[in-house]
């Protein structure tokens, strides 16, 4: 896997049995921006997306569990449920391969994901 660089660490160890079972992680690249599949991009932004992009990292820094809590910050003026939801929907819109479906966890702070990329 990718975890050769952090082999200290035990969620390597975990994402690697999950890959060895079979089950394929997501991966964010903060930098070059991509979401990946294994060796498939996902999606990819071309333009700064914050909200979506500290999603992203907030599931590549935890090793993509299958719900997290909204990690978006807080904004007096906005409304946190209303903007979880925008983002959410954000993701799932213009993937390149439609691979991965984001979901709201039914409470309005938590993001769940699911697989719908059938293994090649």
């Amino acid at each position: 896997g990718r975890c050769r660089e952090r082999s200290d660490e035990t969620g390597c160890d975990q994402r690697d049995r999950v890959l060895a079972a079979g089950a394929l992680l997501p991966h964010w690249d903060a930098v070059t921006r991509e979401l990946r599949i294994g060796d498939t991009i996902v999606k990819r932004f071309k333009w700064q997306a914050v909200n979506q992009e500290i999603v992203l990292s907030a599931f590549e820094e935890d090793q993509w569990p299958p719900v997290i809590d909204d990690p978006l910050p807080p904004k007096p003026e906005q409304d946190t449920k209303r903007r979880l939801h925008d983002t959410i929907k954000a993701l799932n819109r213009n993937q390149q391969r439609d691979a991965i479906r984001f979901h709201g966890n039914g409470t309005g702070e938590g993001i769940r994901w699911e697989l719908t990329l059938e293994p090649s």
